[in-house]
């Protein structure tokens, strides 16, 4: 009996996740037909929400629209048991749906986001919420998460623009792949000109790794651009300690 009950608790959300079954309901008995779904759900949303997904080992909660691969498509997230939330996380790539979140009718959308499933970025908060820190999390277990990942969370986040909350809680979250979220005060965002100098400042320089992005780095959250002078002679300086043991070996 309970391999039956998996089988159709992982029908059930697969029924979920699939536009047409939605499509179906309203085609079937129209108004009263959402109407009753909608008690439902509310009745049982706290079990529903705990479905096995059709991407083991996730659940229906944990679920994404198509919307969100470009920030999380081939990236390892980590899986906690909701049972359990105290064991060790395990990796695993995200359960991203085949459909955008366009594709269901917005009786759909409304049922599926109180499931906990995840449909539209439209906001900064939602982006860092469910892209930016898990993919920071997963990284510092280990997990595979590649630097496009984060530019393209990083670009999307420059064409929704900031509000002040934003900035300050963007500012705690500069990624810097190789070294994990680095503070303000030590990243540059350097013209090419100017590129290789941030090393010679003890700092790093955010445009190799995000090309484009000078509104948000530079202009939203106010990093530095350009060299002071005195940073101009600890350089020089920088420059000509480095070079001198070359020098030694030529005489």
């Amino acid at each position: 009996q309970m391999p039956h009950l998996a089988s159709q608790a992982h029908r059930l959300a697969v029924q979920l996740l699939n536009p047409d079954w939605w499509l179906g309901i309203i085609l079937a008995g129209g108004t009263e037909a959402e109407t009753l779904v909608c008690k439902l759900l509310t009745l049982y949303a706290t079990n529903l929400k705990l479905l096995p997904s059709k991407y083991p080992p996730w659940h229906l909660q944990e679920c994404f629209s198509a919307d969100f691969a470009p920030f999380l498509q081939g990236a390892e997230l980590l899986t906690y048991t909701p049972s359990n939330p105290t064991r060790s996380p395990k990796a695993a790539l995200p359960p991203l749906l085949e459909v955008p979140a366009s594709a269901f009718t917005p009786f759909a959308r409304s049922c599926l986001r109180e499931l906990g499933v995840k449909l539209e970025i439209s906001d900064v908060s939602t982006i860092l919420r469910t892209c930016l820190d898990p993919l920071i999390s997963a990284r510092s277990q280990g997990c595979q998460v590649q630097p496009t990942n984060f530019a393209m969370i990083y670009a999307q986040i420059q064409r929704l623009g900031c509000s002040a909350d934003d900035i300050e809680s963007l500012r705690t979250r500069i990624f810097v792949p190789g070294l994990g979220c680095v503070p303000p005060q030590k990243c540059v965002y350097f013209p090419l000109n100017l590129s290789g100098l941030a090393a010679l400042l003890g700092k790093q320089d955010l445009q190799p790794w995000y090309p484009g992005l000078e509104d948000l780095f530079l202009s939203q959250l106010g990093l530095q651009g350009s060299l002071e002078v005195s940073e101009c002679i600890e350089a020089l300086r920088s420059l000509r300690r480095e070079d001198l043991p070359d020098r030694t070996l030529q005489i």
